[in-house]
């Protein structure tokens, strides 16, 4: 009797062994699994990290060494020009390829008098400011190490007011800078008419065209952009002017393209 009793205490107490082993086993296995899973995570985290510092590291490498490669053509191309301005046998399309012009009727001339490539040419006839935001997207793409733009004669009859006027223009740089960031931009000033047009037209008044020509110059100030005053060549010059008083002749652009060859030796 003392025997059973003994064996059947004995049976419990191996049961509630057995239950508590069990649950210390589920307990051990379970938190195994959570840490295992933890770990696991923390690292597929850690790769993922070192994978970012490393496409980091990779790209600050390419950037260097895309900038390097970049700075060597740029100085290949410096002594190329200062080799054709010595030598007087100066190629326009070969010194302005990497840049465009944009404009009106005046700078559509550079590539139909084949100053320029056609490539190298953003312009066209009665072109004005507004005009000209058609184009914005096009130079964006052409993304180009200079931008030379001669826009204002036609803008003399569309504004009255200049202060719209420079608001404008305003836009056009705006957008390229945001679109194209590294492209240098150089606006040149609005070439003087002759005394014919001005006594016929108060709108080109020789004091309007030099307060519209101020203005640009502050523009070009407060926008990080470089202003550039050609009025000289024309004022030193009048055989230069086309019949109608306004247009310039072929002789003008060789002139007005050697005062920009500078800018394509600027980075000695």
């Amino acid at each position: 009797m003392w025997v059973r009793k003994m064996i059947k205490k004995y049976k419990r107490e191996v049961i509630l062994c057995t239950i508590f082993v069990l649950l210390i086993s589920r307990f051990v296995k379970s938190s195994y699994v959570s840490s295992r899973e933890s770990v696991s995570g923390e690292l597929e985290h850690g790769v993922h990290i070192l994978k970012e510092l490393e496409e980091k590291d990779i790209s600050k490498i390419q950037t260097k060494i895309d900038n390097m490669h970049r700075e060597e053509e740029l100085k290949k191309r410096r002594e190329e020009i200062k080799k054709m301005v010595r030598d007087k046998k100066i190629d326009y399309k070969i010194i302005f390829k990497g840049d465009i012009f944009w404009g009106d009727s005046i700078v559509e001339a550079l590539s139909e008098y084949e100053y320029l490539n056609n490539y190298s040419v953003v312009a066209k006839k009665g072109k004005d400011v507004l005009k000209a935001r058609e184009d914005i997207n096009t130079i964006i793409k052409l993304s180009p190490e200079r931008l030379f733009i001669l826009l204002g004669m036609n803008d003399l009859l569309v504004f009255e007011d200049l202060s719209s006027f420079i608001d404008n223009y305003k836009v056009l740089i705006d957008r390229v800078k945001e679109g194209s960031p590294n492209t240098k931009i150089y606006i040149n000033s609005i070439l003087p008419v002759m005394d014919k047009v001005s006594s016929k037209n108060p709108l080109y008044k020789k004091e309007r065209i030099i307060e519209a020509n101020k203005r640009l110059n502050e523009l070009a100030i407060n926008e990080g952009a470089t202003f550039v005053d050609i009025r000289y060549i024309i004022e030193e010059n009048k055989m230069l002017y086309e019949p109608d008083g306004i247009h310039v002749k072929s002789s003008f652009y060789p002139k007005w393209l050697n005062e920009l060859i500078k800018y394509n030796l600027e980075g000695e």
